[in-house]
């Protein structure tokens, strides 16, 4: 077993942590082209096109990468100020096992991050914590793994207080239950915060848009359970009578309880809307497939979170009569029916 830090760029703090907390540790530096597995000299002269930049500059980065190559199953990884609980950047650590080799996929949204190691989270540890272990590796992070993206640590005191940190994991179901809801309970406040900030603002603020994308970003940091849950929420505390739950969507009655046509329309097939939350890269093709395997529907509504939406897809949407719904609009939804704060 090895153990090694890595510290991922903060320049793209949310989307790492967002892939993080779906079992993929990801490392920047990861354009179309730069596969570490093609070998030097094609990581190389990528490298050099894409960045305008000197051969020996793209082979110091080849060589400061390519431990990724050589992480295996089991390895422990510790990741600087990054923690499983809270949202932001900060002064703690989490320790991460490997639980699948290098692979190579850049993140559509950013054409980067491309160097993924699979992962399994096993906790975070505060900077400031009660813990003696804790303490000696937060002090040896301060010193020391600066320069590089991935470093292997040889200190045996610094192994030896990563082995004290893991001798109670994994703990019982039940404490692994009461992690995830510290977790979820923390983002949750956050996020209630930014809605209110949000809520506040008038119309032609021009922080708006800034608040908006913050209210995203923080929504994204919820596992995709966590998030089609707030869809949920959204609906049924809005008075809208759920029928159905499908594994990528909802269907709900078309019309309020709160509303007049909800009597009107009171026969024995109610009409139904139906509901597709989208929150991973998953294609636009199996995305209307869904919509067309889902019968006797009156309206169908695409909340996509992924802000991974091109033109020919929304035009596809128009014509096929599906409401699309892009992520800031339904930040800004959020903020206005206050769902965020349902999390039970």
């Amino acid at each position: 077993m090895n153990y090694l830090v890595a510290r991922p760029p903060f320049e793209l703090y949310y989307d790492i942590r967002t892939e993080l907390l779906n079992g993929r540790l990801r490392f920047a530096f990861g354009w179309d082209g730069l596969d570490l597995r093609t070998g030097e000299d094609k990581f190389v002269a990528a490298y050099v096109e894409h960045c305008n930049d000197t051969k020996d500059s793209a082979l110091k980065r080849y060589r400061y990468l390519s431990i990724l190559k050589d992480i295996s199953v089991g390895d422990i990884i510790l990741i600087p100020r990054f923690s499983i609980y809270q949202p932001e950047v900060g002064q703690y650590f989490t320790l991460a096992e490997c639980t699948k080799t290098y692979t190579f996929a850049p993140l559509p949204k950013c054409n980067d991050l491309g160097h993924i190691i699979g992962v399994k989270l096993l906790n975070s540890f505060d900077y400031r914590s009660d813990s003696e272990a804790a303490n000696c590796i937060a002090d040896k992070l301060r010193l020391a793994f600066r320069s590089r993206t991935v470093s292997r640590i040889n200190d045996p005191n610094m192994i030896a207080a990563v082995k004290e940190l893991l001798e109670p994991l994994p703990p019982p179901e039940s404490d692994l239950d009461s992690l995830m809801d510290k977790m979820l309970s923390m983002q949750a406040e956050y996020l209630d915060g930014l809605l209110k900030i949000l809520k506040s603002l008038p119309i032609d603020a021009p922080s708006r848009e800034d608040v908006s994308r913050k209210v995203l970003e923080a929504f994204r940091m919820f596992l995709p359970d966590a998030l089609k849950k707030f869809v949920k929420d959204l609906f049924v505390n809005n008075g809208y009578h759920l029928l159905g739950e499908e594994s990528s969507g909802f269907v709900f009655e078309l019309f309020s309880e709160r509303e007049l046509m909800h009597d009107i329309y009171k026969i024995d097939e109610p009409q139904q809307i139906f509901v597709l939350v989208r929150t991973s890269a998953e294609s636009c093709e199996k995305i209307f497939a869904t919509f067309e395997q889902v019968k006797n529907t009156h309206m169908r509504i695409l909340i996509d979170l992924t802000e991974q939406v091109d033109e020919d897809t929304a035009a596809k949407a128009k014509a096929s009569g599906v409401i699309l719904i892009d992520g800031l609009t339904f930040a800004n939804i959020l903020a206005r029916h206050k769902v965020a704060k349902n999390r039970t």
